[in-house]
């Protein structure tokens, strides 16, 4: 936080540099310009060095800054702060509260009760899951059956089609070239291994 300066806040800090329990005394009830009456004091009259220091804080984020400064954002930071402290104590102070309001309630339950409660906690559940069990048993199985149609989808008569087709296209290409005899019988050979023999045979 920048260092605001105001007479309350100038007067608290030069409260800070006294030492003396006397002088301490004398000051405060000198200084009016200070309201001692915000602060929690010590038994013997004078102010500790925390409850100032945090008077001081109190004081400068009273002050306003100017809306985008970066004091002013590091107020809104400070203020957000402590706001989310302030809600983590609320929190845990109510955590608290229904742990011992839970702990009582069971402590008093009555057999019936008691046995509802297990009932709610356990066996309903249990029963809910089986009752689903069949359904999700079928669903299984017919993701199964699809993810085999799908891969299967081409059988084994497409696939000797397809083959055929394919090898009779390269013995149409073979067919239309020329060359030595023995590049010829070695296309004859070929032709034999797809399954064709040569016309001129």
């Amino acid at each position: 936080m920048a260092d605001v300066e105001s007479p309350e806040i100038n007067a608290l800090k030069d409260y800070l540099e006294i030492s003396s329990k006397k002088e301490k005394l004398a000051y405060i009830e000198e200084r009016k310009v200070v309201d001692w009456n915000t602060m929690a004091a010590n038994k013997d009259g004078t102010f500790g060095k925390p409850v100032v220091n945090a008077r001081i804080l109190q004081l400068q984020m009273d002050y306003e800054f100017p809306e985008e400064s970066l004091e002013a954002k590091m107020k809104r930071v400070m203020l957000l702060m402590e706001e989310e402290s302030e809600l983590k104590k609320v929190i845990k102070a109510q955590k608290i509260e229904l742990e011992a309001a839970t702990i009582e309630t069971i402590k008093n339950l009555d057999e019936e009760d008691a046995l509802r409660l297990l009932e709610l906690k356990w066996i309903e559940p249990i029963v809910s899951g089986l009752g689903t069990l069949p359904d999700d048993v079928i669903t299984a199985l017919v993701s199964e059956v699809e993810n085999l149609n799908s891969k299967y989808v081409t059988t084994y008569s497409d696939i000797e089609v397809k083959k055929e087709s394919a090898a009779g296209s390269l013995i149409q290409m073979i067919d239309g070239l020329s060359g030595s005899k023995d590049d010829l019988d070695g296309l004859a050979e070929f032709k034999k291994y797809m399954g064709v023999k040569n016309e001129k045979e």
